[in-house]
């Protein structure tokens, strides 16, 4: 096993976290947001090489069934540490298996931010209305990639709604897990990845933690991707990197979003601290 996975709901700061390690290993000038570290978990084309299958004449529940022994045989080819980027839930497949195993994945950094902001993030993102995205965010079995006839070159992601998506890795006892919360890094971003570095077993380098954070800045990236593009915007978004504040939901959710958000997923929002400031919004009105 020699893969650490990434895992997070959409919109909640994997990117960052990526960009975060990417700089920390290169101990360089910045690195370009288009060469981050992390393996293709979802790559239909290596699906295919690996298994000596054709994932398009496949359902994506039979997918799912080949994905485990998949990521084994990445794993066996890759020097530990190595990452992946995940959007998927933990979830089991109908033979009692998990999608991630043990015999491939190490461990899990499980990124969480506040429902509230990813709202607004992710509205953005994929250049929707909010109440749609509320909508998607409580779809128990919401997939991103779903099968297309005009082709696709990732595999079916499902990351059910966003409660059941984070519950899933909270409570999930097969892999060791750091839970980093996205507000924590954003308010003091050298102590929240130096928790990373240490859990990941990467050396400690005190100097190089500090540039990697100031080669990560918010408007480092947002300067980047002006001048030479990301290839994780969507075709419709005018960027990827917006703002990467803390909170600016309340200048953009109305209380009929909010109160929608806190029905939906109100226990886990109250699990990981972030229910009492809603309910503080909704009283004030």
């Amino acid at each position: 096993m020699s893969l650490i996975l990434l895992a997070s709901y959409p919109k909640s700061g994997n990117t960052w976290m990526r960009v975060l390690l990417s700089n920390y290993l290169a101990d360089d000038e910045p690195v370009s947001i288009n060469a981050l570290v992390g393996v293709a978990l979802q790559s239909r084309h290596e699906f295919d090489e690996r298994l000596g299958l054709s994932s398009w004449a496949l359902t994506p529940d039979e997918v799912l069934l080949h994905r485990p022994r998949f990521h084994e045989l990445q794993a066996a080819d890759l020097d530990p540490p190595s990452f992946a980027k995940v959007h998927e839930y933990y979830l089991r497949l109908p033979d009692g298996a998990p999608l991630f195993p043990r015999a491939a994945f190490a461990s899990v950094v499980c990124i969480v931010r506040n429902p509230l902001d990813i709202a607004v993030s992710y509205a953005h993102h994929m250049q929707t209305s909010i109440d749609r995205t509320i909508e998607f965010m409580a779809e128990r079995r919401a997939m991103l990639s779903p099968p297309r006839f005009d082709g696709g070159t990732q595999l079916p992601i499902p990351i059910s709604d966003w409660s059941g998506n984070v519950s899933s890795w909270l409570n999930q006892d097969e892999l060791p897990m750091k839970l980093v919360r996205y507000e924590h890094l954003h308010a003091d971003p050298e102590a929240v990845f130096s928790g990373v570095v240490s859990f990941a077993g990467l050396p400690m380098d005190r100097e190089r933690l500090v540039k990697a954070v100031e080669n990560s800045r918010f408007q480092r990236l947002r300067e980047q991707e002006k001048r030479v593009g990301f290839k994780g915007r969507q075709p419709t978004a005018p960027n990827f990197f917006r703002k990467g504040q803390i909170g600016d939901w309340r200048n953009v959710l109305s209380r009929k979003q909010v109160q929608c958000l806190v029905e939906r997923h109100g226990p886990v929002m109250a699990e990981l601290g972030y229910l009492e400031e809603a309910e503080r919004f909704l009283v004030k009105g």
